[in-house]
C-alpha cells in the first residue's frame, strides 16, 4: 500500500507531460464522428480475457510465475 501515492502521482505525472506537449504542439483528439462504435469495441472483447485471467490469477495469490504459465 506504501507505493500506491508514489504510483499514482508518477501516472499524473505522465499524463500531464503528454497533454502539455500536445497542446504545445497544438495536437487534438480525434472527432466523436470518426471514433468507432461500442458495438465495433464488443466484437474484439475477447481480446482482453488473458488480461483478465491474468489479474484474477494474481489476486487469488498465484505467484507472478505461476499466473503467468497459465
Amino acid at each position: 500500500m506504501a507505493a500506491v501515492l508514489p504510483c499514482l502521482l508518477f501516472y499524473l505525472a505522465i499524463f500531464l507531460t503528454v497533454d502539455l506537449q500536445a497542446k504545445h504542439l497544438g495536437l487534438h483528439g480525434v472527432p466523436r464522428s470518426e471514433l468507432p462504435k461500442m458495438s465495433e469495441l464488443g466484437r474484439d472483447a475477447f481480446l482482453l480475457l488473458p488480461l483478465v485471467v491474468l489479474l484474477y490469477l494474481l489476486l487469488s495469490g498465484y505467484s507472478i510465475i505461476a499466473a503467468g504459465t497459465w
